[in-house]
């Protein structure tokens, strides 16, 4: 599969009403931050939006709780080939601020998709459930065509609360370091390693 035709293929899922539907499902859930009542939707969102999706795409999941009192869950996922060359890492955010309803015009409400012209209107539609459906369909794009043996990938979604650790910097298995303070990369003290060739990015072209 070429790389022309991996875009050909997110650009039916964009254009053929896939996108719009997935987009819209995100947005119709609550997952209000600001609100405690929202608590039981920002689970929802991590448990039975994303992770079917990721699970989908031969992800191994796990929602954790939030080392912080009172934040929102943690969704960790993970998908490991042998003989992968990239390991790809995405970070998000599952939770919106409160709708407001009060403050949009008429026509449109925080909880429903809806279209006029080019633009999309809803919660979250920019920050972040755009950004989570646009990279599920982007990888999915991928993995249809070249299969197996393409990438490793990590990521994790919070929603809300920023974590006082890094959920990607361990693992239950014990072949990861210990947990370290957010924002501290791994390795951060080592040289980056050089970029993949063309030929690592997409063996079997």
């Amino acid at each position: 599969m070429s790389r022309a035709a991996a875009i050909a293929r997110a650009r039916r899922y964009l254009e053929d009403g896939r996108f719009q539907a997935d987009l819209a499902r995100r947005v119709a859930i609550r997952s209000e931050s600001q609100d405690p009542r929202g608590a039981p939707e920002l689970r929802r969102y991590l448990a039975e939006e994303l992770q079917p999706a990721l699970e989908r795409l031969a992800f191994r999941c796990e929602v954790l709780a939030n080392p912080v009192a009172g934040a929102g869950p943690l969704l960790c996922a993970e998908r490991r080939e042998p003989g992968a060359a990239l390991t790809v890492l995405t970070y998000g955010h599952g939770d919106v601020i409160r709708g407001q309803e009060e403050q949009w015009r008429a026509g449109l409400a925080p909880w429903e998709l809806h279209r006029e012209g080019q633009r999309l209107y809803g919660r979250g539609t920019a920050d972040n459930k755009g950004q989570h459906t646009i990279n599920l369909a982007a990888l999915g794009a991928v993995l249809a065509g070249w299969g197996s043996h393409i990438i490793n990938a990590k990521g994790a979604k919070r929603a809300p609360g920023i974590p006082i650790v890094d959920p990607l910097g361990w693992d239950r298995r014990g072949d990861h370091p210990p947990p370290r303070p957010m924002g501290v990369p791994p390795h951060w003290d080592k040289p980056a390693p050089a970029p993949p060739t063309e030929a690592q990015e997409a063996p079997g072209r």
